[in-house]
């Protein structure tokens, strides 16, 4: 399912700025927040993992036609990939896999879902969204003091 514009905006305007690591997206999709991270942060390198394959050549047409060159599109899957190097995870993923994510995340990392809360973790920030779903987005890990 396509982010919505307004969680897009409003993901940028709550993260803090990234300076080292690797940004992971789970479930890449289309492409757009991928596409979006890479260009928030063309010093970091921004991998998406998209297991099906219509959607992961249709993101990797589009990063290619963006000529973006931080950012690789992969058909893996993510469950059973080391992110140990990750600044920043970001994902929105169904409740059911949203169980099962039990990556931990490294020290100074942060995790960003959108819509599913993490569960059994503790949010350090819960961003509701005015937006038609009344989205909100759920980030984890150690926030800088703003």
């Amino acid at each position: 399912m396509p982010t919505s514009t307004k969680v897009k905006a409003t993901l940028f305007h709550h993260l803090p700025p990234l300076e080292k690591g690797i940004i992971y997206e789970l479930g890449g999709g289309w492409g757009a927040i991928a596409l979006a991270l890479a260009k928030q942060y063309p010093q970091l390198q921004v991998v998406a993992f998209e297991i099906s394959p219509i959607p992961f050549w249709v993101a990797r047409c589009r990063a290619l036609l963006c000529g973006v060159k931080n950012l690789q599109f992969r058909r893996k899957d993510f469950f059973k990939e080391e992110l140990v190097d990750a600044a920043l995870i970001y994902c929105y993923l169904f409740p059911g896999a949203m169980r099962k994510l039990e990556h931990e995340l490294p020290p100074g990392s942060l995790l960003c879902s959108n819509a599913f809360a993490w569960q059994g973790k503790e949010p350090a920030k819960v961003v509701l969204i005015e937006d038609l779903h009344a989205s909100k987005l759920y980030i984890y890990g150690d926030l800088p003091l703003t």
